[in-house]
């Protein structure tokens, strides 16, 4: 079986890379390529929200839009999805806003 063949979609790929790979450039691009298909797809933007938030590469970070991207998939899902709220507490903390950081902390713990 070839490895790619394993994966759904270019939002999978984008994991497996995000997994695998120091250089998050493939996985970014990736995911940014399924949201161009998609860009509703709560995955898709969850992790490239994630990645511009946490990655220990600093040039990989970008507060600011991991904030505009991390809204729309907490939004789509009712701020009900505790694994969302994470990434949005995650992107708000790469923000500097600390205070909503901590807010969404909150938020996903009573969601669980």
């Amino acid at each position: 079986m070839h490895k790619s063949s394993k994966f759904r979609n270019a939002t999978d790929f984008g994991q497996y890379l995000e997994q695998e790979a120091e250089d998050l450039t493939k996985p970014s691009a990736i995911i940014q390529k399924a949201l161009g298909i998609n860009p509703d797809s709560v995955e898709a933007l969850n992790n490239l929200a994630w990645i511009l938030s946490t990655q220990k590469n600093s040039v990989f970070r970008d507060g600011p839009k991991a904030v505009h991207l991390a809204h729309t998939p907490a939004k789509i899902t009712g701020y009900q999805k505790p694994e969302l709220l994470d990434t949005l507490a995650a992107a708000y903390a790469e923000a500097g806003r600390f205070h909503e950081a901590s807010k969404n902390c909150t938020a996903g713990s009573k969601a669980f």
